[in-house]
């Protein structure tokens, strides 16, 4: 942290080293985030605060927040402000590092090495650790994904375990067709939900490191592993193994699998809440594996989403900034975020128990996926120009899967532009 306590200068260093006589002196921090749903916020990011509010003396929070589909339109915007926020809410990969381009976040390497990182497995290091080699933000979420079924298809096909590897996956595909249930539902409304086959074909036959690479334009899109995935996907939906809704939403996936017209979907575990309003029950009705190996000399990876903490460095008040980010990094903070959630705290240390009763079983499997190295999700791994371009071609790939060639040809053709 020394470093940073130098650019911040004496004064701002004071705050981070004095005893508790001068702790009023972490003062007001401002904040800028997209929760703007109440109910989410009031159980769950309130309470996190809360912890850092009252373990910070002085600590004197100002927060704002626009809707989520607004925040990446605005959050420009705030940062290029007379006044940007203190900190701002962001996803490690292709934002942080724009916003890294942009000069507007603050260099957390060193704090993390010091103190933050201790809160982490070395997975999560990883994770957050940027092509550049530096870390920008500091995870509060994640969201695993894997693939959420149905039990009673399984039973009625005959598949009396989830599968663990390729060979048992592809073999339940065709008990499932043969039952008379479309395997796997699959729609592309938002554009990211085809990106989740996309990332973990590609991590399962190439690994963790060619994948970052591959996200970061360090290795191509026409790679003969790349291909492979492709084809592996262009297979199952020649065999049928797919109900496509095109036009359909996540929700409209989920809906696929409670009502039986498909046996199963590669989702996150936001979508866990909608089998429980339609009465099925975790680990009875429903169920959750994750997404099986294919080539067993490629070690585990789990791809999805997290979230987490970012300081502009430009606001009025970066060593508070940097405080409270420690405070948001902790076991306390995370502790108090995933009481009775449905996403998983980032911090290690977070029980188990804490998380929602019901789901507990389920998501005690899904924290054992954040000990392996855990990969954003292709929306927000790569840089937004070649993220636009993917849920263009492979929305089509989909509806024309002939054409695979094609979309990894434009993929490639964007990602040459971008990181030229």
């Amino acid at each position: 942290m020394t470093k940073i306590l130098k650019r911040l200068g004496f004064a701002a260093a004071a705050v981070l080293v004095a005893g508790p006589a001068m702790a009023q002196d972490v003062g007001t921090v401002t904040v800028f985030h997209r929760w703007a749903d109440e109910a989410t916020r009031v159980a769950h990011f309130d309470p996190a605060f809360a912890v850092c509010q009252s373990t910070l003396p002085g600590l004197d929070l100002k927060m704002s927040f626009v809707p989520s589909d607004q925040y990446e339109v605005q959050l420009p915007i705030q940062l290029s402000s007379s006044t940007p926020p203190d900190v701002y809410g962001l996803w490690p990969g292709g934002r942080a590092v724009f916003q890294a381009q942009a000069g507007n976040i603050l260099d957390l390497t060193e704090v993390w090495n010091d103190t933050i990182g201790a809160n982490f497995s070395a997975g999560m290091t990883q994770s957050v650790t940027e092509t550049d080699g530096k870390i920008y933000v500091v995870p509060f979420n994640t969201i695993p994904n894997g693939f959420l079924y149905s039990k009673a298809a399984f039973k009625k096909a005959g598949i009396d375990q989830p599968p663990a590897t390729w060979e048992e996956f592809t073999a339940g595909l065709k008990k499932l067709r043969d039952s008379g249930v479309t395997p796997l539902a699959l729609g592309s409304k938002g554009g990211w939900e085809p990106m989740f086959w996309f990332d973990y074909l590609v991590l399962r036959i190439a690994g963790s490191e060619f994948r970052e690479r591959l996200m970061w334009g360090k290795e191509s899109y026409l790679d003969p592993k790349v291909i492979r995935a492709m084809e592996l996907w262009k297979g199952m939906l020649d065999a049928g193994d797919f109900q496509l809704m095109l036009s359909g939403s996540w929700q409209d996936m989920t809906t696929a699998i409670i009502t039986g017209d498909a046996a199963m979907e590669l989702m996150g575990p936001w979508a866990m809440g909608a089998f429980q309003s339609a009465d099925m029950k975790p680990d009875v009705d429903f169920g959750f594996f994750p997404f099986p190996s294919i080539e067993p000399a490629v070690a585990t990876a789990t791809e999805g989403a997290f979230e987490g903490w970012a300081a502009s460095g430009r606001g009025k008040n970066t060593a508070g900034a940097v405080k409270l980010l420690e405070c948001l990094a902790s076991q306390a903070s995370q502790t108090a975020y995933a009481k009775d959630n449905t996403n998983l705290a980032a911090n290690q240390s977070v029980p188990v128990e804490v998380y929602s009763e019901d789901l507990r079983p389920i998501l005690a499997r899904m924290a054992e996926l954040n000990k392996s190295p855990f990969h954003q999700n292709m929306e927000l791994a790569t840089l937004p120009p070649v993220t636009e371009v993917a849920k263009r071609e492979l929305a089509r790939f989909l509806a024309y899967p002939d054409t695979y060639m094609d979309a990894l040809n434009a993929i490639e053709q964007r990602a040459k532009e971008v990181f030229k």
